[in-house]
């Protein structure tokens, strides 16, 4: 049994698990709609799992969190550490507030 969600249902049910901002929230509207199109079938929405794999945490505390990883200097903006991440992990990008969307790692 299925039930199809729409962009703000998506939303709605995500605000309810998580505290993400409304950036990321369009960011991963977009990442599953996308993969659901690239594998050509319907994908299970389990907004507990999406919490558990993405995080949203500010650059700077990721910078310092993942400094042996990363190694992007602790005043990088969102934008650097966004692109550092990539080298380990998913990162969809920045977000608000000087926020950067990855799956944690």
């Amino acid at each position: 049994m299925h039930t199809t969600v729409n962009k703000e249902q998506f939303k709605s049910a995500m605000r309810d698990h998580a505290n993400y901002t409304e950036t990321a929230l369009e960011l991963l509207w977009d990442y599953y709609e996308e993969l659901e199109s690239d594998l050509g079938e319907s994908i299970q929405f389990d907004p507990i799992a999406i919490r558990c794999e993405w995080w949203e945490h500010d650059a700077v505390e990721i910078s310092v969190d993942y400094d042996k990883f990363v190694g992007a200097d602790p005043c990088a903006d969102a934008e650097d550490i966004h692109w550092c991440l990539t080298d380990y992990t998913t990162s969809l990008g920045p977000t608000e507030d000087n926020k950067v969307l990855f799956v944690g790692f």
